[in-house]
């Protein structure tokens, strides 16, 4: 039998390259469209049975802890393996080591993390796709590729149609990746990290000002339901109530209830205000869209719910939410409405402001006074029994626009930093992209082609 023919490192190269038609777009010259298979070995670890999980040992990580290694860069193990039976795995079939790629491979696909140090561990089989390195390549490429959206819609389509969602070895071995030189590779990555860095900054500041924002609401609240936020006001105007609520026993006003302004007066909720639990509706009769102008929405503990045909509330009212985690939450319900038995429904006994009756009881904070259940519940009796600042109606009607003025300003601030937080991640997705397509301005025409890589291949001299 004659001798098959070895093939010449052209024909080699050009069976390894992506042919042109199938390209996803152009690349500079010396760039190329490379399988991944071509410059890695795609697998994973030989499978561990649940029996060997340890409480201690060398961690072993699944697809939860490798996306916290890829986000944070650490995590805290609940599972391991025996020393000894690493040892036996890395003398059989080896041990991810230092620049080796590891890749989310169910559940959340997809997520690259680049193994540092010298750190023990294995992992699970199946569930993670291992990326070991046939030529010399920069690690942080490719776990930018992985982070970029042309990557994630290709491992997106790849797993379309299965019941959960799966990135398998043979998807891996498919995806197509654009390569450039090793130099412009870790030019892209500098260049990446450094705007990223720049933005990362910019983001945490932003963060900074939302997450004080809550603090500055509960701020104003505060000013509000203690009387400083009217204090002025009080000096220039005087008011009573026509009809004034009772005040409670001072014997039953505790120590760290503070002393209120003049007319105002401590109250249970169940004197100043009537609470009726909503009724029960089968969600059948709960439509998601009005469709028709007979339709009336439906509040539950969180809003509207969607709507029905019939309503048992009329009027403008407050919604306080009564069931799991929507307990103590704050809803205002106009004209004709049907309120769940997850909800409550406010008739004040006074004339009230209902703007600032509102902020009153996201202040007082209901929630606190659910019973601790396995799902938690927040009985009418409960909050009849909670203590409120009841300030004159004249004086209500002053803070209501007062508090809704300045919470409004807050409200802007967290719209413009949204905005901005939004715009970031569009920054980011657009750097990237810009990245893998050789527009950052960082390539080098004059190097060597991306193609010498794949001929150290080829050649087996890697």
């Amino acid at each position: 039998m004659a001798k098959k023919k070895e093939k010449t490192l052209e024909e080699k190269l050009q069976e390894a390259l992506v042919p042109e038609n199938q390209w996803p777009y152009i690349l500079p010259e010396n760039w190329c469209w490379l399988q991944i298979s071509k410059l890695y070995d795609v697998g994973s670890s030989k499978r561990i049975h649940k029996s060997d999980w340890i409480d201690k040992g060398i961690p072993f990580i699944r697809t939860r802890e490798l996306v916290k290694l890829s986000e944070t860069g650490y995590v805290d193990n609940d599972l391991f393996i025996s020393e000894l039976l690493y040892e036996e795995l890395k003398a059989k079939y080896g041990v991810p080591k230092y620049g080796d790629i590891l890749i989310s491979g169910v559940g959340t696909i997809g997520v690259p993390y680049i193994v540092k140090g010298k750190k023990q561990f294995y992992f699970k089989d199946g569930n993670v796709i291992w990326l070991k390195p046939k030529v010399k390549i920069n690690a942080s490429y490719i776990f930018w590729l992985y982070k970029s959206q042309f990557v994630i819609n290709q491992i997106k389509a790849m797993s379309s149609g299965t019941t959960v969602d799966t990135y398998t070895i043979t998807n891996a071995n498919n995806t197509l990746l654009p390569i450039p030189p090793l130099l412009e590779q870790k030019r892209i990555v500098h260049r990446i990290e450094s705007l990223f860095a720049k933005l990362d900054e910019a983001k945490e500041k932003i963060q900074q000002v939302l997450d004080g924002a809550e603090m500055r609401k509960a701020a104003i609240l505060h000013k509000a339901f203690t009387g400083e936020l009217t204090q002025n006001w009080r000096k220039e105007n005087t008011a009573i109530f026509e009809n004034s609520p009772l005040g409670i026993d001072e014997e039953l006003i505790s120590d760290n209830l503070k002393e209120l302004p003049d007319k105002w007066c401590w109250c249970k909720i169940g004197d100043f205000l009537e609470l009726k639990a909503g009724k029960n509706i089968k969600a059948d009769n709960i439509s998601i869209e009005k469709n028709n102008n007979n339709k009336y929405a439906c509040y539950g503990g969180n809003g509207i719910r969607g709507y029905v045909d019939s309503f048992n509330v009329e009027g403008t009212h407050i919604i306080i939410g009564r069931q799991g985690a929507l307990c103590g939450n704050i809803n205002i319900a106009e004209n004709k409405f049907y309120a769940t038995e997850h909800a409550v429904v406010v008739y004040p006994r006074y004339d009230t402001d209902i703007s600032w009756l509102s902020e009153n009881l996201r202040f007082l904070n209901l929630n606190q006074y659910s019973r601790s259940a396995a799902q938690p519940g927040l009985a009418v009796k409960n909050i009849n029994n909670v203590l409120m600042p009841v300030a004159p109606y004249a004086e209500q009607i002053e803070m209501g626009r007062l508090i809704s003025q300045m919470l409004n300003v807050w409200k802007q601030k967290e719209i413009i930093c949204n905005k901005v937080l939004n715009k970031i991640d569009t920054m980011k997705k657009s750097i990237l992209a810009k990245a893998f397509r050789g527009e950052l301005g960082t390539n080098n025409p004059t190097e060597d082609s991306a193609i010498n890589l794949l001929k150290e291949v080829l050649q087996d001299k890697f």
